[in-house]
């Protein structure tokens, strides 16, 4: 395992709290990958599916279980956006966490891989400049009161003041694994530049695979503002993806919906 220190990007990103997100993740993406190899030994199928659906579900839940009532962390659901799951946003960074399963198994770098097919949340999620999406009135809230009509609506606005405030910034958390092993895992500035093609940037991003858990109570290491290095150059001077981020014009497929709510379902390959 590595020294128990924080990266600068760790510190730009999450702020006081970066230290608690750190070993949150780390400790997060091990259990989940226990349970999910637990769940796909026990249906004892050749099939996969289970396993991505469990690691999915216990990769959301259980991170969220983590900093939910953390100070300084809120959970929330994009606005106008189907998602199964609350995302923690770090309110003193207005920055979104968003899990994504690296496809592949570890047989392509990072920076190559591109994303099978580009949902409408993650091309919400993974452009600088989120699209807009007006509030609507849904058959759920036909089930809710005025004041929890109310609560929803402004839980909403919060949270696009949130993402405006950094941007739209989102800090994507990316596991490579399968039921054969946890090849790699990390965090970075996934940056989506064509939705078509499913290609992204990673202007910056960090394995934490070989990282340690670190306490509060160490100062962070390197918080200069400088940015932190990729782990594949290390050419001094790099700038590496030195991409403009447009908000992508072509179609995407939207997100598919699912009204079974258990870890077990078929949500995930």
């Amino acid at each position: 395992m590595g020294e128990a220190e924080l990266s600068a990007y760790a510190v730009e990103r999450f702020g006081q709290v970066a230290a608690l997100v750190h070993n949150a993740v780390i400790e997060t993406v091990h259990e989940a990958q226990d349970a999910a190899l637990r769940v796909h030994a026990e249906h004892g199928l050749p099939e996969r599916d289970p396993y991505g659906t469990a690691l999915r579900g216990h990769l959301n839940r259980r991170l969220l279980r983590k900093l939910r009532d953390a100070p300084g962390i809120a959970a929330r659901k994009p606005a106008g956006h189907r998602a199964r799951y609350e995302f923690p946003v770090i309110e003193e960074t207005g920055v979104v966490l968003y899990w994504w399963r690296v496809p592949g198994e570890g047989r392509v770098p990072l920076p190559e891989v591109r994303l099978p097919r580009v949902s409408h949340l993650q091309q919400h999620l993974m452009t600088l400049t989120p699209t807009t999406v007006e509030s609507q009135m849904t058959l759920d809230h036909a089930l809710m009161s005025d004041e929890e009509i109310d609560q929803l609506f402004t839980d909403e606005e919060q949270f696009r003041a949130q993402m405006a405030r950094a941007d739209g910034r989102t800090v994507t958390l990316w596991v490579s694994a399968s039921p054969d092993g946890l090849f790699d895992f990390g965090w970075g500035d996934a940056e989506l530049v064509n939705a078509k093609t499913g290609q992204l940037a990673w202007p910056r991003w960090e394995s934490l695979a070989d990282a340690a858990i670190v306490t509060p109570a160490l100062h962070p290491v390197g918080h200069s503002g400088a940015k932190a290095d990729r782990f594949d150059s290390d050419v001094e001077g790099d700038t590496g993806f030195d991409l403009s981020v447009r908000t992508p014009t072509e179609a995407v497929v939207p997100e598919q919906q699912h009204t079974d709510e258990r870890i077990s379902g078929s949500e995930e390959r």
